[in-house]
């Protein structure tokens, strides 16, 4: 599936997702910085926080964002395209969270990893949207946070 999203159209979808991702990814990392709590509640938050990522991932990847800079901008598409290349990695650690989560043995231990590992993810994850922030404000030439 292809999407057709042009400039404030895109910039809005894109603010959107990142809006419900950064929401899911502070209740997950906040629980996580807790004692051990609801397990059931954090593999649901984590099972969100995978189909929201995912779904992020395919309209970037999907919405001729990397035509789009190499039209606007040939001299970042390399670095259009090293971004859009590290999506899988970072969903799939997001899914061996997930899993952990489901699968694991739930002790304090367990809890503790849990832990790490997201917030090892969630800073990466983090770095790369403000990468790709940056990229679009350098490809489209315009302040888009001024819609935030």
């Amino acid at each position: 599936m292809s999407y057709d999203y042009q400039g404030h159209e895109y910039y809005e979808l894109m603010r959107r997702e990142n809006q419900r991702l950064t929401h899911v990814l502070h209740a997950v990392g906040d629980m996580l910085r807790g004692e051990r709590g609801d397990v059931e509640r954090l593999v649901y938050d984590l099972g969100q926080l995978v189909e929201l990522l995912d779904s992020h991932f395919d309209h970037e990847e999907q919405s001729d964002f990397v035509t789009n800079v190499r039209r606007r901008a040939p001299h970042l598409l390399q670095t259009a395209q090293e971004a859009i290349a590290q999506h899988a990695d970072i969903s799939d650690q997001a899914k061996k969270i997930l899993i952990l989560a489901r699968n694991g043995v739930v002790s304090d231990a367990w809890w503790r990893q849990l832990s790490l590992r997201f917030d090892e993810f969630a800073r990466e994850f983090l770095a790369h949207e403000a990468h790709e922030y940056e990229l679009l404000q350098s490809a489209y030439g315009q302040d888009i946070g001024a819609a935030d």
